[in-house]
């Protein structure tokens, strides 16, 4: 066995990431752990052997490093692949596998409320949200609701409900939801996007600004039905920026139906009621067809606004993909 002493310095790593956390409200509180990569990153280092000879000093070894690991280990975690990483007590995690030979009340019986909610984060994430009074139950016009806004018709909602309401009673508490929920699973996938694009919204500079008084924009993102916005610049500038120039580092996901047809909008407004101008007043926009992205999935822009200015920006897009077992 030969064992040979390799130094690594002046590591700098620049990338994007999105992460989510699953909580719990009892040890060890954190659960699960998800992370990818939503862009390639930045990486630069200096890497040597014995502390005596620089590998990355020679080109064809450099070149080797750098490509494996700025290339070929980060595709492993580029969106939308991920990395999963599961703290929970082996007891808790063999409870959130369901055999076909067993119901879920059978399952369950011997957790707390709390207790199966972690076992099942996504689908009580959902359960909650169509759960529109918070009553622990969904009714026939709560599931209406929430599928309508999926793109479903009537007669899917009344047919999920069907399936779902296991005992008959006119309500799905969240125990049924999940007894049913490999039966309905694919139906509650909204069928009507096709991908996801990520904003990361970075910078804008040379924005119209008012005769006099305080300004403090933000921006407005719209893909089809669908709109977010971004901090007010006061919030999230380091503070030391030009006149006209704002900050703001956030990053947004946005559901595409159609990558070759749409375009995401852009729209800076006032955030402030201090200033001369109205709070909600436009300041610039401007439109980016996402046919840009198709041959490119991840792209930096720099976003020419109208009347003036300019929006630093990088846009990615990445086709749902199925990775259930």
């Amino acid at each position: 066995k030969l064992t040979i002493p390799v130094t690594l310095r002046n590591l700098d790593f620049d990338a994007l990431w999105w992460t989510s956390l699953g909580l719990t409200p009892y040890e060890p509180y954190l659960s699960t752990v998800q992370y990818s990569l939503l862009q390639s990153p930045r990486i630069s280092f200096d890497m040597t052997v014995f502390k005596l000879v620089p590998i990355t000093a020679v080109p064809l070894l450099r070149k080797f490093f750098f490509d494996v690991i700025t290339k070929e280990v980060p595709k492993e975690f580029m969106f939308p692949n991920s990395a999963f990483l599961d703290f929970r007590p082996p007891e808790i995690i063999k409870h959130s596998v369901i055999s076909k030979e067993e119901t879920a009340h059978e399952r369950l019986k011997d957790l707390d409320p709390d207790q199966v909610k972690e076992l099942f984060p996504e689908q009580f994430a959902l359960f909650d949200a169509l759960d529109i009074d918070g009553g622990g139950t969904i009714e026939p016009e709560e599931l209406l609701h929430g599928l309508k806004r999926w793109g479903y018709t009537a007669e899917d909602s009344a047919a999920s409900f069907e399936k779902l309401d296991v005992d008959k009673d006119g309500l799905v508490d969240f125990t049924e939801f999940i007894e049913m929920w490999p039966k309905l699973e694919e139906s509650f996938v909204p069928n009507r996007y096709k991908g996801i694009v990520t904003v990361f919204l970075k910078r804008s500079k040379d924005l119209s600004l008012p005769l006099f008084g305080p300004t403090d924009p933000i921006v407005k993102l719209k893909l089809g039905d669908q709109a977010v916005k971004s901090k007010r610049d006061s919030r999230t500038s380091p503070g030391d920026g030009k006149k006209g120039e704002s900050t703001w580092n956030e990053a947004f996901e946005l559901n595409c139906q159609s990558p070759r047809d749409q375009a995401l909008e852009i729209v800076v407004e006032e955030g402030t009621k201090l200033g001369l101008r109205r709070k909600g007043a436009e300041i610039a926009r401007a439109s980016v067809p996402l046919s840009k992205l198709l041959m490119k999935k991840d792209r930096k822009l720099n976003i020419k606004l109208e009347p003036q200015g300019t929006m630093r920006l990088n846009l990615s897009y990445a086709d749902f993909v199925d990775h259930r077992s």
